[in-house]
């Protein structure tokens, strides 16, 4: 029930541009182009720890279909806090509205 940014794990191999790209299409069927990294971030729940590796990308082309979310939304980076993010994605949204300035 809470919102988080789309991602997920790099296959053996896989650089992790191509995992951005590949999750967001398999995810979203949207294409993306990761343009730049963000500072990676460790978040440990209760049951295990997981490291995310965030990427800004720009959407190349695309028609948004949620295949594995029930909800999406656009929104300017100042308005992501009016969502309830997973806890591992509130390090993330910081870092991006610190990039964008």
């Amino acid at each position: 029930g809470l919102w988080e940014f789309p991602g997920g794990k790099v296959h053996e191999g896989e650089s992790l541009k191509a995992c951005i790209e590949r999750e967001i299409n398999e995810e979203l069927a949207l294409h993306v182009s990761p343009y730049a990294s963000l500072e990676p971030t460790v978040h440990t729940y209760p049951a295990h720890t997981i490291r995310l590796i965030p990427f800004v990308c720009i959407l190349t082309s695309g028609t948004l279909e949620l295949r594995e979310h029930t909800e999406a939304r656009w929104l300017w980076p100042e308005d992501l806090f009016q969502l309830e993010l997973c806890p591992a994605d509130i390090k993330v949204a910081k870092s991006y509205i610190e990039h964008v300035g």
